[in-house]
Formats: C-alpha cells, sequence, structure tokens
C-alpha cells in the first residue's frame, strides 16, 4: 500500500507486511506498532487515535478518498475481560505524547498473543494460512499484573469502563443515533462523555459523524453506518487496537489484535 500524499505536503505513511497482508502474513502486520513507537520516541510522527483517523479521513476526502476508503488500525485501544469493556484514549487535547497508560498498552502490541479456539476463517472470506495460527485474538492481560494496572486508571487517565449491556454493539446506526451513542462519542472525545483532558469541541465530533454519513450515502447510498463491533466475549483480559472499516462497508469499528496496517502521520497538525 502507497503513502498517501496530503494537500498541505505532508504524508501520511501506511505500514503492514506484504500487499495480502490478510493471508500470507497474518498475524504479523501489527508487530510493525513496535518499529513505530520506536519512531515516535525518537521523533518521527505519530500513531492516529481513531477519532484522528476519521477527522484526517472526512476532511482529505476530495483528494485523498483512499483515507475512508480502506481499513486502519489506530492507536486507541480496549481491554476487555468478560463483560467489561476499557476503552483507552491515547493522547489528551492538543497533545501528540502517548499518554502513560496507552504507550504501556501499544507496547504490548505484537510482542504476545493470546490464543482462542475461534477460528479466524469462520469470521471473515480469508482462509488462515497454513504457517501461522489463525487464533490470534490479543494481547494477554491476565499476567504480570496488567489487568489490575489497567483497573486502576480512570476517566482521568484516558480509561473508560463500560459494561457490554450498557453499549449498542453488532448494529448499525442510523446518523441521529450515532449522534448520541456513548461509545462512539467516547472514541471520539466528545466533551460531555470524557474528561477535559481529552475533549475536543462538539462541532468537531459532529463533523466527523455527520461527513460519514453524507459521504456513506452520497457513494454507496447508505443510511446507517458505524457499527461497532462486540467480537470477543471471553473470561481471559485481552488488550486489541480500534481499527476502522471503509466506507462502502460502513465505516464500522472493531477491535481486531492484527488484520489492519497501521499508518503515522508526521506532525500533530490535523
Amino acid at each position: 500500500m502507497k503513502d498517501i500524499q496530503l494537500e498541505n505536503g505532508r504524508t501520511i505513511e501506511t505500514h503492514c507486511e506484504g500487499e495480502d497482508y490478510h493471508i500470507r502474513d497474518f498475524g504479523i502486520p501489527i508487530e510493525t506498532a513496535q518499529l513505530l513507537l520506536q519512531e515516535w520516541e525518537d521523533g518521527g510522527g505519530y500513531i492516529p487515535s481513531e477519532a484522528d483517523i476519521r477527522l484526517l479521513s472526512v476532511r482529505n476526502f476530495k483528494n485523498n478518498p483512499e483515507l475512508i476508503n480502506s481499513c486502519w488500525n489506530t492507536s486507541t485501544l480496549l481491554a476487555t475481560k468478560g463483560e467489561t469493556m476499557k476503552v483507552i484514549l491515547p493522547y489528551e487535547t492538543g497533545n501528540k505524547t502517548l499518554t502513560k497508560v496507552a504507550r504501556f498498552g501499544l507496547g504490548l502490541i505484537g510482542v504476545e498473543r493470546i490464543f482462542s479456539d475461534r477460528c479466524f476463517s469462520a469470521l471473515t472470506q480469508y482462509e488462515p494460512h497454513p504457517e501461522i495460527s489463525p487464533y490470534i485474538f490479543g494481547a494477554n492481560l491476565d499476567i504480570d499484573g496488567r489487568w489490575g494496572y489497567f483497573n486502576k486508571k480512570n476517566e482521568g487517565d484516558g480509561v473508560y469502563t463500560f459494561k457490554r449491556n450498557e453499549l449498542t454493539l453488532d448494529k448499525s446506526f442510523r446518523e441521529k443515533e450515532a449522534q448520541k451513542d456513548k461509545l462512539i462519542l467516547t472514541k471520539l472525545g466528545h466533551p460531555e462523555y470524557v474528561d477535559s483532558k481529552f475533549a475536543r469541541s462538539g462541532d468537531e465530533v459532529a463533523e466527523i459523524i455527520g461527513e460519514t454519513f453524507r459521504l456513506g450515502k452520497k457513494a454507496y447510498g447508505r443510511e446507517t453506518m458505524m457499527e461497532q463491533f462486540g467480537y470477543n466475549v471471553r473470561d481471559e483480559a485481552i488488550l486489541e487496537a480500534w481499527c476502522v472499516g471503509g466506507l462502502d462497508s460502513g465505516n464500522w469499528s472493531v477491535h481486531w489484535y492484527d488484520m489492519f496496517p497501521f499508518i503515522k502521520v508526521e506532525d500533530a497538525k490535523i
């Protein structure tokens, strides 16, 4: 996948291993998170959050439609254990220094994996590669006190805890519903749903959602979009990255461990 040139001359770098990473390198692409973390620590750009990617996508649609028409991993994380879901926002407003919690979490991505008996090929059209396990679903938080670490963090640290039955999962939204959904609004940093340190303006959040629906309807006739998938109800504690889907499939969000490429933006301006 080629890098993307924005109108203002900035470059969005795409990072995955091989063109057919879904099959040939399943289980490998997300390991690039460690490389990107090192580059970030050396001042080499940042890994966008879900809100960043969504905003970049709608604001650059005219000249860079591939942004919103592709699937991307993000630096917004999700820690789950049973019915508990913890959304981890990676950056405070106007700051592209990862929070301590997000830095800790991203540091686990691609380093360790927990396995499931739920087969990848059962969820998608792709057949698993015979030399790579098809059962990879997340980083293990049940060791070394990791789940306890996340449990001690709160909204002021960028960690937002939900029970699954509080959320609308596995269902596409109409625009008015998406504009009120607590999970979407939390990940996008709506000021009524997150600590002020992590909030962006309500108008900006409304722009992200409104433009996503406008573009989806114009390009594909879609009336419902932005489904929030709730896979992986498990007793084990697991850490995954939130990913966003392409406009043609409804610009959904899903918490997968290693399925799509990461992108890196060279500076903090959206």
